[in-house]
C-alpha cells in the first residue's frame, strides 16, 4: 500500500501518527502574533505585489534555514514539495535521465519519477555515514542525477559540511548532476550550521534543490515549497512549473513568512523541543512496556519522525494498532527498491501535542508483539 494511502487512512483514526504533518497546537506566542492576526494577513495579502510576497516569504524560510547564499538565487515558488518533485520529474524525463535515489525515502518520490519513466538505481542512506563509499557506488551507477533526501525521511540522515563538499566535488568531476529534497532540514541544527548554497555555487555545481515549510509549523497545512536551480536547469524547469501554476496562495506565502520569522527569534525552538520531548518520551515508553525487539534505527535523528526496527512483520504491528484506533506507518513503501528490506520496520510520526502523542502510545500498551 502506498505511503500516502496509509496516511489518508489515518486521518480518520482517533489517534493518527502517521503522516510528518504538523498537527500540534500552534503555541501562546504564534497564536497571539501569528493566528489572531490572520484577518490582518488576508487584507494585506490583497495589496502587496506577488512577487514582493514571494521574495519576502523566501528570504525568510531561508534565513531560518541559514543558507544565505540561497539568496543569490531567484526560486520558482510551488505549493508543495510534491508538486516541486513532479515539475522535476518531468524535467529529468525531457532530459533523458538516470537517477541514484536515497533508500530508503518516501516512495511518493520514486513513484513521481517512475511515471516519468526515469529509470531508477537505489543509493543505501548507509553511504551517508561513509562518503568515500557513496562515490564509489555513484561511479558504479553511472547515473546522470544524485537525488539525496537530507535529512532523510525516515532516518533522519545527512552529510556534514567535509562529506557533502566531498560529494558536489566528486559529482561535478563526474559530470553528475545533484538534486537535494532539503524538506526536513530545519529539524537538524547540524545541517543549518553551514550553507549547501555557498558550496554548490562555489564549485560550479549542476543542481536542483527542493525547499518546503510543510513539515515545520501548524499551520493547517498552509505551506509553500521552492525550487532553486542552477543555471543550465532553471529556465526548463520554470517553463514546466508554468504549465501547472500561476501563482502560490499569497495568504499562504504571509503566513509562512510570519512563521519563519517567529522561529527566528527563538532559534527555532517552537518545533524543535517538541519533536525531542516526544521522542524521548517514546523511547522511555517502549523500554518501560518492554518492547525489546524494538529499537530505533534513526537513534542520532532529529526529523519530526521516528523510524523502528521490530520483531514484528510491520504489517501485523499496524494492523494491530489500527484495531485501537492509532494509526502508524508501515515501514516496507520506504524500500521503494526492495519492500521486503522495511518489513520489519515502522514509522511514528512526533509533531503532536504531548498529551495526545502520550495518550496515543498508552493505547497501544498490551496490544504489540513484546
Amino acid at each position: 500500500m502506498k505511503l500516502t494511502v496509509s496516511e489518508r487512512i489515518a486521518l480518520s483514526q482517533r489517534f493518527n501518527l502517521a503522516d510528518a504533518h504538523t498537527r500540534q497546537s500552534p503555541n501562546e506566542d504564534q497564536h497571539t502574533q501569528i493566528i489572531d492576526k490572520i484577518p490582518a494577513l488576508y487584507e494585506l495579502a490583497q495589496n502587496v505585489e506577488q512577487s514582493s510576497l514571494e521574495a519576502s516569504c523566501y528570504q525568510a524560510l531561508m534565513s531560518c534555514n541559514n543558507q544565505k547564499g540561497a539568496l543569490e538565487h531567484f526560486p520558482i515558488p510551488c505549493y508543495s514539495a510534491s508538486m516541486a518533485t513532479e515539475v522535476v520529474g518531468n524535467y529529468l524525463r525531457l532530459t533523458g535521465s538516470q537517477v541514484a535515489l536515497t533508500h530508503p525515502c518516501f516512495d511518493n518520490i520514486a513513484d513521481i519519477l517512475r511515471r516519468h519513466e526515469v529509470t531508477l538505481s537505489p543509493i543505501a542512506d548507509d553511504f551517508y555515514d561513509d562518503i568515500e563509499h557513496m562515490c564509489r557506488r555513484i561511479d558504479e551507477l553511472a547515473a546522470d542525477y544524485v537525488f539525496l533526501v537530507m535529512p532523510n525521511n525516515p532516518t533522519g540522515k545527512y552529510l556534514e559540511k567535509e562529506e557533502f563538499t566531498k560529494l558536489v566535488s566528486h559529482c561535478v568531476r563526474r559530470r553528475i548532476g545533484l538534486i537535494f529534497d532539503f524538506c526536513f532540514r530545519l529539524y537538524e541544527q547540524q545541517l543549518c550550521s553551514y550553507d549547501q548554497y555557498e558550496i554548490l555555487d562555489g564549485l560550479s555545481a549542476e543542481y536542483i534543490a527542493i525547499e518546503d515549510s510543510g513539515k515545520i509549523w501548524p499551520t493547517l497545512d498552509q505551506k509553500v515549497s521552492f525550487l532553486i536551480c542552477s543555471g543550465l536547469a532553471r529556465k526548463k524547469i520554470a517553463e514546466i512549473q508554468d504549465d501547472f501554476l500561476l501563482n502560490v496562495s499569497p495568504l499562504s506565502l504571509l503566513i509562512v513568512e510570519e512563521f519563519a520569522r517567529l522561529s527566528l527569534t527563538c532559534d527555532c525552538s517552537d518545533f524543535r523541543g517538541l519533536v525531542k520531548d516526544n521522542r524521548a518520551h517514546l523511547r522511555k515508553w517502549l523500554d518501560a512496556h518492554g518492547y525489546l525487539g524494538w529499537r530505533s534505527k534513526s537513534a542520532d535523528s532529529h526529523v519530526s519522525v521516528e523510524f523502528i526496527a521490530t520483531s514484528e512483520d510491520s504489517a501485523s504491528a499496524v494492523s494491530n494498532a489500527l484495531e485501537r484506533g492509532v494509526a502508524i506507518l508501515p515501514g516496507t513503501a520506504f524500500y521503494w527498491s526492495s519492500h521486503v528490506s522495511g518489513r520489519r520496520t515502522l514509522r511514528i510520526a512526533l509533531a503532536r501535542d504531548p498529551d495526545y502523542f502520550r495518550t496515543a502510545l498508552d493505547t497501544l500498551d498490551g496490544l504489540l508483539v513484546r
